[in-house]
């Protein structure tokens, strides 16, 4: 590609190189201890580039033929799906991949990490920091599922759980709103590039080094060098971030972005980055931080359009109602009046994401992890007064454990399709995400059914 020489030619580049996918490393530069030739292979080929920029110009052609069909749910009704076009499909993955998913790495680098605690102080421009995906959303994320949704409520000794849904929650994100997120996002990334490149061409004392640099930034010198490039001189030409080349350039490459990864103006459900974009502006709407503000209220997660809040005391009319003011105040998300649901954990159990959480006295293995890791509040006095404390955990109802036993037990006589196969390492999937592995971890109705198709399948695999 020639260098670009409008805002749009600059924004619709970026892009292009988002979906550029990663080289495969040559063996003479594995081999090789010279640092000239492994940084080499990092560098993508001009080739590659204009692959890219041909694939991205054809996934413009296809933005509006997208499949529309419904599927059945299994509480009922039906979820209408909005399946891309197969060049769109790939492209938007590509983009996850290679761009959106960098959003989340910083987060894990900047506040999980202890190096990355420490370089946070040295960022010049700490509010680039300020955006990242809640760390109580648990939908459609790497190292996240359905089981670390509900079992974010185990352990915390709650008696009463409550269920709000979000309706129709990918198409309530419009592309303005969604517009409007990723630009402030991409635009303070943009700015702690700038400044930093300031402060290393000025004169002051402490100039900048590669570690005030923001790490996992949107654009990459590896893979955005000719933009890196751009950003390092229009820091020499102004003073201020807003009066620079950069700013139309941000605001085409969001236009462009949204238009990829939306559908007639709608977030699609069905499309590989709607599920992320979704994250996106759950967590840029503070709605998960409010809930937690409020008393009473011990943990909450949300996967995808289902919100859980456990809490100590029942919640009541205007508890909920607080809950309702605040989705509605995002401005983005209404919620579903009939599947607001309050479970009593001291009289039943609460149906979550397709589990069950029961309550049950805690033994001696619970007690020694709670000592150690996480101390609920109230857990010491419990001691002290010598009461039983409650601990939560999760498991699948019985109803569901009988299916899963008979279509598992019926493969294991050898008797069904190889898409009935497909099915049942899927339900296996299931059982493992919730109870864990070895198979001892499940309970007695599903630990052999569950053994034996592994062992057969994988045995299976191997002769094939």
């Amino acid at each position: 590609m020639n260098t670009p020489q409008t805002a749009q030619e600059w924004a619709f580049m970026l892009l292009a190189q988002s979906c550029i996918t990663k080289q495969k490393p040559i063996s003479e530069a594995k081999k090789s201890n010279s640092k000239k030739e492994r940084n080499f292979n990092r560098h993508f080929k001009e080739g590659d580039s204009n692959r890219a920029y041909s694939l991205l110009l054809e996934a413009f052609d296809h933005l509006d033929e997208y499949k529309v069909y419904k599927k059945k749910k299994q509480s009922g009704g039906y979820r209408t799906i909005s399946e891309p076009h197969k060049v769109v499909t790939l492209v938007q993955r590509r983009i996850l991949k290679n761009f959106l998913y960098r959003f989340q790495k910083r987060y894990d680098f900047y506040r999980l990490s202890s190096k990355g605690r420490d370089l946070a102080w040295l960022v010049f421009h700490e509010k680039a920091l300020e955006h990242y995906i809640d760390p109580n959303i648990h939908g459609m994320l790497k190292k996240h599922s359905v089981r670390t949704a509900a079992q974010a409520h185990c352990y915390a000794n709650s008696q009463f759980v409550l269920k709000v849904d979000l309706k129709d929650a990918f198409p309530s994100v419009k592309m303005k709103p969604l517009k409007k997120v990723l630009y402030q996002c991409i635009f303070d990334d943009c700015k702690a590039a700038f400044v930093t490149y300031q402060r290393k061409y000025s004169d002051q004392k402490h100039k900048a080094n590669k570690n005030n640099f923001i790490r996992y930034s949107f654009f990459p010198g590896y893979r955005f060098p000719e933009f890196r490039s751009f950003i390092r001189d229009e820091a020499k030409k102004v003073i201020q971030f807003e009066d620079s080349a950069v700013i139309p350039i941000i605001g085409y490459f969001t236009d462009y972005l949204c238009r990829v990864c939306c559908f007639k103006g709608l977030l699609p459900q069905g499309a590989p980055t709607s599920g992320f974009l979704l994250n996106m502006v759950i967590s840029e709407t503070d709605l998960l931080y409010k809930i937690r503000m409020i008393n009473d209220v011990d943990r909450v997660s949300i996967y995808v359009d289902d919100l859980i809040i456990s809490t100590k005391k029942k919640p009541d009319p205007h508890f909920i109602c607080s809950i309702i003011d605040l989705i509605s105040e995002t401005n983005v998300f209404v919620y579903n009046p009939k599947k607001v649901r309050v479970y009593d954990l001291r009289k039943g159990s609460a149906f979550v994401l397709g589990m069950k959480i029961v309550n049950r006295a805690a033994n001696a293995s619970d007690m020694e992890r709670l000592m150690n890791d996480e101390q609920p509040r109230g857990l010491i006095k419990a001691l002290k007064k010598k009461r039983p404390w409650k601990v939560t955990h999760l498991t699948l109802s019985r109803k569901k454990q009988k299916q899963y036993r008979a279509f598992l037990h019926k493969m294991n006589k050898g008797i069904g399709t190889s898409e009935e196969m497909k099915q049942a390492v899927g339900c296996i999937g299931h059982i493992v995400s919730v109870y864990g592995w070895p198979h001892t971890l499940m309970p007695a109705a599903l630990r052999n059914v569950v053994k034996t198709f592994r062992d057969l399948y994988f045995k299976h695999k191997a002769v094939s």
